[in-house]
């Protein structure tokens, strides 16, 4: 998990549902210049690499950058998005 775990972060093993999934790191260099944390990054290739279309990001800027990379990005719990920053 990320490097910072705050209270509110969500730990995707506590979660039948989710599963885990790796990305290569060539993948993660196809991405566009950035200073992204390598999870933020991760979530963004994976979802390029894969043809996802929706992405979970809580960081500010990866938020952006799905944006502007096509993918929609998961609303938060309070309603906003990305753009509403």
């Amino acid at each position: 998990m990320g490097r910072l775990m705050r209270r509110d972060t969500v730990d995707p093993r506590e979660y039948d549902w989710a599963n885990l999934v790796s990305v290569t790191r060539s993948e993660i260099d196809q991405l566009p210049p950035n200073r992204l944390g390598m999870g933020e990054r991760a979530v963004i290739a994976y979802a390029q690499a894969y043809n996802r279309d929706i992405v979970g990001l809580d960081d500010y800027q990866a938020r952006m950058l799905g944006e502007r990379m096509g993918l929609k990005v998961v609303l938060r719990e309070n309603g906003s998005s990305a753009r509403d920053q």
